[in-house]
């Protein structure tokens, strides 16, 4: 994005946004959007010992508090991700359909 006259215009930059102070001199008839790749902080990982921890509500059948742990936790390892209900269901050993069954 442009300024007029004044070049090229960073909204965000490192860990700041930052707007003109008349956001209608800009030019928006054209847009460039560029990332770079970075990695996980050192200490940050995926084991167990290291998702966090949450406090569910009590679940009234014994027989799926195992199964609620397993979904949690895979869905607490990234929990930016869009995971789809067959890709759980894989993840725990089971079709999409009984897993939607046994949550329901």
């Amino acid at each position: 994005m442009a300024a007029r006259g004044d070049g090229v215009v960073r909204i965000r930059d490192k860990r700041g946004f930052w707007l003109p102070d008349n956001p209608a001199s800009l030019v928006t008839g054209g847009w460039t959007i560029g990332w770079k790749t970075h990695s996980a902080p050192k200490g940050i990982g995926t084991t167990d010992d290291d998702l966090p921890q949450i406090d569910l509500p009590p679940i009234p059948d014994t027989s799926l508090t195992a199964l609620v742990n397993a979904v949690t936790d895979l869905l607490m390892r990234d929990v930016a991700r869009q995971r789809k209900t067959g890709e759980l269901a894989r993840a725990v050993g089971l079709s999409t359909r009984t897993l939607q069954r046994r949550l329901g």
